[in-house]
């Protein structure tokens, strides 16, 4: 229950303090180059996120009002929350597979590049699916009877967090317990966001086939065990003759004749620095 309570204010948390000077000092001392500040833009989807994600919550705590209905919201909002984590994982295999910008190709070569962005500039991203999430979830709420309104709710609230949410994990995730401010040490330590030891630990390591979830990370061994990676690839490849991002990775040759275990074998070509979007560091 007590992960669930710092879901609730970990975004609105994590905005007061990510941006501070303390936050980034270890970067610039440890020569990691320009922090990426905050656009207007990005500091106006999280503000319409925090405001988004309080009306829920309003919504939340006027549904749930009886003894046994706290527990209830509590654990369907962390269901939520993981459900989130999930759903990055599908999108990470995506975007690695299918359609890599070359910010995410650029990212396996040059994985510290992500912590150098600020905190709202990192959630921007998948700010846009978190709003659309609380979005449904009030217009859902508001058309749906009585007796579910907290579920939707509950449920919504922690999908709105764990995606707006699911890019700054990621970031912190690729920084040291040195480098990250109290209040992630203990998100991580709760579970609540990806550690180091799993997501570098695990995912940045050729052919870059493991823990694509992001934000706690506990949904890696369930797409692991679904071998989603290996089916998205395999179907891509099937549905389009195209040469999935993976097999041209570092060790991908290896990764397609296990996924194609019968063959053909489409000629590989490996990525280019141009590709990969290997500007300056």
């Amino acid at each position: 229950m007590r992960r669930v309570v710092v879901i609730a204010g970990l975004a609105a948390t994590l905005a007061s303090i990510a941006d501070a000077e303390a936050n980034v000092a270890p970067l610039r001392s440890r020569g990691q180059g320009v922090i990426v500040r905050s656009t207007r833009r990005d500091k106006a989807l999280a503000g319409a996120h925090l405001v988004l994600s309080g009306t829920v919550l309003a919504h939340l705590t006027v549904a749930g009002q009886s003894g046994w209905e706290v527990p209830l919201a509590l654990a369907l909002t962390y269901l939520g929350y993981e459900a989130a984590d999930f759903i990055s994982g599908v999108v990470h295999i995506t975007t690695d597979t299918i359609f890599a910008s070359p910010d995410f190709r650029r990212h396996h070569l040059r994985p510290r590049e992500v912590t150098r962005r600020s905190f709202a500039n990192a959630a921007a991203g998948t700010a846009p699916v978190a709003l659309a999430f609380l979005g449904a979830t009030l217009i859902g709420s508001h058309f749906a009877p009585m007796e579910l309104k907290l579920a939707i709710d509950a449920v919504g609230l922690g999908l709105g967090q764990g995606a707006f949410l699911a890019n700054v994990a990621h970031k912190h995730s690729h920084m040291t317990d040195e480098e990250n401010p109290w209040i992630v040490r203990t998100a991580q330590r709760l579970g609540l966001m990806a550690t180091r030891e799993e997501h570098v630990g695990r995912h940045h390591r050729p052919p870059y086939d493991r823990s694509f979830a992001v934000l706690t990370g506990h949904s890696n061994r369930l797409i692991d065990r679904l071998k989603l990676l290996q089916k998205i690839r395999r179907g891509y490849w099937k549905l389009t003759g195209k040469v999935p991002f993976t097999w041209r990775e570092p060790g991908g040759e290896k990764v397609m004749k296990e996924d194609l275990p019968e063959g053909p074998y489409p000629t590989i070509t490996p990525i280019t620095p141009e590709e990969a979007g290997l500007g300056p560091p």
